[in-house]
């Protein structure tokens, strides 16, 4: 597969994220964004690692799925804590809590 093609591809999928993020309330939904920014970045490590054959990428992405997997757990934690005990599923509602 051609290099530019790969790279397209992973920026595609961090955009994307990115937009998520910074358009959807929802705290699942901005869950979501990130993890799909994450798996943008760790295709790029692993392009980057196969294209220099240095296997560097394939330790980062390693990395990177860690920090995903524990990043995702704890903010599932504080969405669930949110979510039950003040019924709250929206940002923007959490925030109103702070005023």
């Amino acid at each position: 597969m051609n290099l530019s093609i790969c790279v397209s591809l992973s920026l595609f999928l961090f955009f994307i994220g990115l937009t998520v993020v910074l358009v959807r309330k929802e705290f699942l939904f901005i869950l979501m964004g990130m993890e799909i920014m994450f798996n943008g970045a760790a295709l790029t490590a692993v392009i980057g690692a196969q294209h220099w054959q240095d296997p560097f990428g394939q330790v980062l992405t390693l990395f990177i799925m860690i920090i995903a997997g524990v990043e995702l757990t704890v903010s599932l934690l504080i969405v669930m804590h949110c979510y039950r005990t003040l019924k709250i599923s929206n940002i923007d509602e959490l925030k109103q809590l702070h005023d």
